[in-house]
């Protein structure tokens, strides 16, 4: 996987949304690998957010990462592992950077096979720790269908760029 910042690729139009639950205002979201591969490929993302209010982030937050298959009929979350999540000012413009590793991509394991080959919604969700209250969500929706070798691929549209 590349280091270093994530280059935001066109999308498609209406592809995702950001949701301020509270003071938090999510500015941009970048996916890595852009396009199309396979579902379970690592998976990255970078999101900037800042306060609205002006104050810090609530310390005792992290960002949670969850994939909702089949988002017509069976709409079935599963919590993704993260290996990292780290966040840090950006020159100290008040405005925050999150990085979420999924080195797992998105399971097929336990899945019915009627859910995959479908659209699917990948989910980051800021979390404070002790009360479960939702501070941002993200929400990109998410092509998952079989490529031409029979392979399960993902194509994240992203339409923060």
């Amino acid at each position: 996987m590349a280091t270093g910042s994530l280059a935001s690729q066109p999308a498609e139009p209406a592809a995702a949304s950001a949701q301020a639950c509270g003071s938090i205002e999510v500015l941009r979201v970048a996916v890595s690998p852009h396009g199309a591969c396979l579902l379970g490929d690592p998976l990255k993302l970078e999101i900037c957010y800042r306060s609205r209010t002006g104050a810090a982030t609530e310390p005792e937050s992290h960002w949670r990462l969850r994939f909702v298959a089949d988002l017509v009929h069976h709409k079935i979350p599963v919590e993704l592992e993260l290996s990292s999540s780290s966040s840090r000012d950006v020159a100290g413009a008040g405005e925050e950077l999150a990085q979420l590793c999924a080195p797992g991509g998105l399971p097929a394991e336990g899945l019915p096979a009627d859910a995959l080959e479908s659209l699917g919604l990948l989910e980051a969700r800021l979390v404070v720790l002790a009360t479960g209250e939702e501070l941002a969500v993200v929400r990109l929706v998410t092509d998952v269908r079989r490529n031409s070798a029979g392979n399960l691929q993902r194509a994240v549209l992203d339409a923060f760029s």
